[in-house]
């Protein structure tokens, strides 16, 4: 889903994949991002149950698609035992931007399911969101844009204001030395993020899928939760909790501090909590790279572990 499965899973409540680059093919499809290799876009399956995301990679993947797309991995989808025997390592916020009180309210209420079901959990410390960020967003428009804009200019009509938003992080056209590092930078991300799940014993990590619910129309202006997993290349499912925003509960917090202007920024969005009611809180699970079926299989037991209690 334009690599970021954000928008329609935590909008709808709805279940989500955002698979592994290299697994689902996205031949013929229309990219502005077509030749560019350092950050891939990512697609996946959207469900109304767990079981429908498994069911539907499984055959997907069962087709054997890099027969027919030649860069996708040979990588046959694996039967994963289903077991509680794992630890997931909750990211409350990533350091630059809080989650509104919805958010956090359903972290903890899933965390305390979890504790209660058996599953170990601990706290997991974000490491180094605002580089990976700042690698990930100048490779996203690594042309400086020219591809986006090029593809936009056929339909004839104005650029939407939250994609002249984005634009603004395509800070000119790299040179082929500047991709190269970033790169470097990328790949050296992603062995300091499996080193460090595999340090402090983590299978998944638990986060935002996005710092608030059902955002308004047009106010869309902050994604790295999904962002920092497009550039590690980690596979995650968003989930329902089974929670919706209630004004009365997650009232607007009386901050005397934040995080980055970015925080503030993002935190002045929450400021009538009647505007979102009844919108369903959904989180993340995100696992290690190439291992889209271990986190199917621990999101449908934390599923079951939702709905039983």
């Amino acid at each position: 889903i334009g690599g970021s499965i954000r928008s329609p899973a935590a909008f709808n409540g709805c279940y989500g994949l955002r698979a592994t680059s290299g697994r689902i093919s996205l031949r013929n499809a229309v990219s502005a991002g077509a030749g560019q290799e350092s950050v891939r876009s990512v697609i996946g399956p959207l469900a109304q149950h767990i079981e429908d995301i498994e069911l539907f990679m499984e055959s997907y993947i069962g087709s054997k698609p890099w027969k027919y797309d030649a860069t996708l991995l040979h990588t046959p989808w694996k039967k994963v035992e289903k077991t509680k025997n794992f630890t997931v390592g909750v990211m409350r916020d990533d350091g630059i931007v809080q989650p509104h009180p919805p958010i956090l309210r359903g972290i903890d209420a899933v965390v305390e399911k979890l504790k209660a079901a058996g599953i170990k959990v601990v706290e997991f410390q974000p490491h180094k969101c605002e580089e990976i960020w700042d690698v990930v967003s100048n490779m996203y428009f690594a042309d400086g844009c020219k591809s986006q804009k090029g593809l936009l200019s056929k339909s004839g009509e104005p650029v939407h204001p939250l994609t002249a938003w984005a634009f603004q992080y395509g800070k000119g056209e790299l040179t082929i030395n500047e991709n190269w590092a970033l790169n470097a930078k990328r790949d050296q991300l992603r062995n300091e993020y499996q080193e460090l799940m595999d340090e402090r014993g983590v299978d998944f990590i638990l986060t935002p899928a996005y710092l608030g619910v059902a955002s308004e129309l047009g106010t869309t202006t902050y994604w790295n939760y999904c962002a920092y997993w497009n550039l590690l290349d980690h596979p995650g499912l968003v989930f329902p909790t089974g929670l919706f925003q209630d004004p009365e509960i997650d009232t607007v917090p009386v901050r005397e501090s934040y995080l980055s202007e970015k925080d503030e920024f993002e935190s002045k969005k929450y400021q009538d909590a009647s505007v979102f009611k009844g919108a369903p809180i959904c989180l993340q699970l995100v696992g290690k790279r190439y291992e889209d079926e271990e986190v199917v299989a621990a999101g449908s037991i934390i599923s079951e572990i939702i709905r039983q209690n």
